[in-house]
């Protein structure tokens, strides 16, 4: 397929990504609302993110084998009504475990529509061009998404907690329908590849793959860090004492930091390549995890303190990510389906261990996040001067 295909197909995989990430954002100022409706603790609400990542990570190792061997459409929906039932559960939900279950179905089915469409980008694009419309549908995909936690403050403010699910549902429902209508990208699709033998050929292939492991490592590092903060800042900042609905417009304020550093990326990655651009968006990083340790062990914490260091991570982030992505899937695109599940499931596994992380460490102190930045940069760091040392994507 050509360009204008992706043109045409751009507004449907557009609006089952935004549903992947609105399931996973939109309820982030409900949080201590859900604890007490619940009667448990903030920690065992925030679990909620790490389920629903668990699930989001897992089920791309299902759904990517499965695209490579009948197509991308037929999962998508799958996905989308996988996504739907975890939605409902969440809105009738009376108890923490069975939150905790909708949570992780909701997890499911949107691992199937962030991974799919990741494969349909490979589909129809390659090389530096694919790192370039990457940036772009990151820029679209984060200008929307970043008004989630906003537009779920205003629900919580307005209605209850409950309707932030009961919107999920009506997105899902626009999802569907947009879904019927896109052709099928997969050219190269084979029953052959949904054979077990096949599957471990193709799964050896890409872990023994030099380029392959290490940008998924880089992605899996940059992914926990955003983790982290997507976890802590709705508490700390709860304990701030900034309202809900404030709450929902700092986050997004992270968002518009992402979106200038993918507007950024996209005009200079042509220029300067992967490798150099992934190299700015680390040091940016590393200096925010600096900041932001410096700020904790000094215990200065205020909205300042908190927000500029994550603004930093964020804008680094954005130049890290797209890049790391044409990276790691440029070289296979016969099993573009697979392969973002694979490097889908790196990434999100580093999502739910920070997560985790946090979640169980302390709610009122700094030094937590600002260590896991430092220790995600580091890590890119050696990645990158090891696994990645001879790499250039043309």
């Amino acid at each position: 397929m050509c360009m204008k295909s992706l043109k045409f197909i751009f507004p449907a995989i557009l609006l089952v990504y935004i549903l992947a990430q609105f399931a996973s954002d939109l309820y982030l100022p409900s949080l201590s609302v859900i604890s007490k409706a619940l009667d448990v603790t903030i920690s065992q609400v925030q679990f909620s993110i790490s389920i629903f990542m668990l699930g989001f990570a897992g089920s791309r190792l299902f759904f990517g084998p499965l695209s490579d061997g009948i197509g991308r459409k037929v999962p998508l929906i799958l996905g989308l009504l996988l996504c739907f039932l975890g939605s409902i559960i969440c809105v009738i939900a009376t108890n923490i475990n069975l939150f905790l279950l909708g949570r992780f179905i909701q997890g499911v089915g949107g691992g199937s529509g962030a991974s799919l469409v990741i494969a349909i980008i490979r589909d129809l694009a390659s090389g530096k061009k694919l790192a370039q419309f990457h940036s772009y549908f990151a820029i679209s995909n984060v200008f929307i998404v970043a008004s989630a936690p906003l537009v779920g403050g205003y629900i919580l403010y307005f209605l209850n907690w409950r309707a932030n699910f009961i919107f999920l549902i009506f997105l899902n429902v626009i999802a569907l329908i947009t879904i019927c209508f896109i052709p099928e990208t997969n050219m190269h699709k084979t029953y052959k590849n949904l054979h077990l033998v096949f599957i471990k050929q193709n799964v050896i292939t890409l872990l023994s793959n030099r380029s392959f492991i290490g940008y998924s490592l880089c992605r899996f590092a940059i992914y926990a860090g955003i983790l982290a903060w997507i976890t802590t800042c709705p508490v700390l900042l709860h304990f701030i004492g900034v309202s809900p609905i404030g709450i929902g417009w700092l986050i997004a304020l992270a968002g518009v930091a992402y979106i200038f550093g993918g507007f950024i990326n996209a005009r200079l990655v042509v220029k300067f390549g992967v490798r150099r651009m992934i190299n700015y968006g680390l040091s940016i990083a590393m200096f925010a995890g600096i900041v932001l340790f410096i700020f904790g062990t000094l215990r200065i914490i205020n909205t300042t303190s908190l927000m500029f260091p994550v603004l930093l991570y964020t804008f680094g982030a954005s130049l890290v990510s797209p890049n790391t992505f044409a990276g790691a899937m440029n070289p296979f695109p016969k099993i573009a389906g697979i392969a973002a599940a694979v490097m889908g499931g790196i990434q999100i596994f580093g999502g739910f261990m920070s997560s985790c992380i946090v979640a169980l460490l302390t709610k009122k102190s700094l030094l937590p996040l600002g260590g896991i930045f430092i220790v995600c940069s580091v890590i890119i760091l050696l990645v990158n001067e090891t696994l990645l040392r001879r790499e250039s994507l043309k």
